[in-house]
């Protein structure tokens, strides 16, 4: 579904609607919370501005009174709540960059322009093999390189690949 151009993200398409655009601004809203109703209007007018920008990122919203496991895998249980998938590629809870301030469509593009404008070029590539991640090692200074190694939290199955990641410089804290 679509309000005004924002994306409704249920469960089972979650992850196939992020991972179309690079980047994603997703709204974890509640129907009965008035301050979530203000906010989808605010980010009708976000997705306005960045489509005008000819961004790629996704506005999208996600309504935890439906969607209950999304709201438990990123901690939306108190609503509104605004997460940046800074990298589409990397849904693992607790690497989203959260939206702080006023819920004003100006502090909104602001934010997730800055975030996105402060995280390019950071955002290595996927790493795939063994082989991949022993180049990476050796390619990147050795200072403040952090390795994540990530499963699909969707399967039990081995891991999905690897990504270098440099926690302090994308999210000014250590994991």
């Amino acid at each position: 579904g679509s309000n005004g151009g924002v994306r409704s993200l249920t469960e089972h398409d979650f992850a196939a609607k992020l991972q179309v655009s690079t980047s994603a601004l997703v709204a974890f809203v509640a129907p009965w919370c008035p301050a979530c109703r203000t906010l989808m209007q605010e980010m009708v007018h976000v997705h306005n501005a960045m489509a005008s920008r000819s961004s790629r990122m996704l506005v999208a919203m996600c309504d935890v009174s439906r969607e209950t496991r999304l709201a438990a895998r990123y901690h939306a249980w108190r609503t509104p709540v605004v997460l940046l998938f800074p990298d589409t590629r990397v849904l693992a809870p607790s690497l989203q960059v959260p939206f702080i301030g006023q819920l004003l469509h100006k502090d909104l593009i602001a934010f997730a322009t800055n975030a996105l404008n402060t995280a390019s070029g950071m955002l290595p590539p996927r790493l795939n093999s063994m082989a991949d991640l022993r180049r990476a090692i050796t390619s990147f200074p050795s200072s403040g390189m952090f390795v994540g190694l990530f499963r699909s939290g969707d399967e039990d199955g081995p891991l999905e690949g690897f990504w270098t990641l440099d926690c302090v410089r994308r999210h000014a804290r250590a994991l």
